[in-house]
Order: C-alpha cells, then sequence, then structure tokens
C-alpha cells in the first residue's frame, strides 16, 4: 500500500504551475553533469543548463557561476508533464551585455587576457571585461607552453554579438 498511488501526479498540473515565462526566485538546490538544479514546491526540480548560466561566458558551467543556496531569478523556459521536464534560464532574467559590447569594442582593439581554458580547438581567454574570447589553434602559430591562468596579449579579430562569439589572436601574430 502506498499514499503516494493515492494523491494525483504532479506532473499533470506543471504547465499550469509553472507556465512557460513564468519568473520564480529560488535557491540553488545542487549541480549536476548538466547544470544548476532547484527544488521547487509540489515535488519539481527546474533545471537551468549551463548555456543559461551566462551571456558572457559561453564555456561557462553553472557551478562556476552560482553557489549553492544562492537565490536567484529565473524564467521558465520549458514545462511539459510528457515527458516530465522543467527547465528555466537564469540570464534571461539580467540584461544582455552583446549589443553594447559589439557597438564599443572594435575589431583590431588590444587587451591582456587571462587563459580560461585550453581545449582541442583552442584556447578560451577571459578578457577585463568579463568577456571570454576564442583564440583558434590556427592562430596559436606554435606557441606551446599555455596553461589555465596565464596573461597574454590579444587582439580582437571579429565579434558576432548575435552568436555571441568573439574570435581572438595572439597580438603579437595580429
Amino acid at each position: 500500500f502506498s499514499v503516494r498511488r493515492l494523491l494525483p501526479d504532479p506532473w499533470t498540473l506543471v504547465d499550469i504551475l509553472y507556465p512557460v515565462g513564468t519568473r520564480i526566485t529560488a535557491p540553488i538546490s545542487r549541480f549536476s553533469k548538466h547544470g544548476a538544479i532547484v527544488d521547487l514546491p509540489a515535488g519539481f526540480s527546474i533545471l537551468i543548463h549551463h548555456s543559461e548560466v551566462s551571456w558572457k561566458d559561453s564555456v561557462a558551467t553553472a557551478d562556476s557561476v552560482l553557489t549553492i543556496g544562492q537565490v536567484i531569478p529565473m524564467l521558465v523556459t520549458v514545462s511539459t508533464s510528457n515527458p516530465r521536464k522543467l527547465h528555466a534560464s537564469y540570464k534571461s532574467t539580467i540584461p544582455n551585455p552583446w549589443p553594447s559590447f559589439a557597438e564599443t569594442c572594435r575589431s583590431g582593439e588590444r587587451f591582456i587576457g587571462r587563459v580560461y581554458s585550453i581545449r582541442d580547438y583552442g584556447v578560451f581567454v577571459r578578457l577585463p571585461n568579463e568577456f571570454v574570447g576564442l583564440v583558434h589553434t590556427s592562430s596559436l602559430r606554435g606557441r606551446t607552453g599555455l596553461v589555465v591562468g596565464d596573461d597574454i596579449a590579444v587582439q580582437i579579430v571579429a565579434i558576432d554579438a548575435e552568436s555571441r562569439r568573439i574570435s581572438l589572436s595572439l597580438e603579437s601574430d595580429a
């Protein structure tokens, strides 16, 4: 005998309780490999995917931007009972900084940035304004030995505000 079987399935009400576009404020409960999890009333958990935590950093993970217990606003982006999915966006509740960045920064502008992540296809560099750009491997031309945390001189090659991408080159190669 189970009491749970006697109660109605709360997922039949998910799109009524949390319709797409609903703004929620709640604390981060935990992290998963997909992003941040927020526990909500009635037994629901909502996922904030890694891609929905930062406008400026395309490779950010939820646990690098948010902390457990941090109370944040979020906007429901997916709410379905079949399959059972409840997703939200944190970045949709804060202004998109890309249009103003694209207006104020130009191709050719130079920065000292910090190596943030190294991948097979290039090096992500965090600029002083907290935006993250990519120096593609083809622009590294033999530069080896870079490690996360190194400060390097870079130059903006291109800004694609719509795709939220900054292409960089090493300053000496520009």
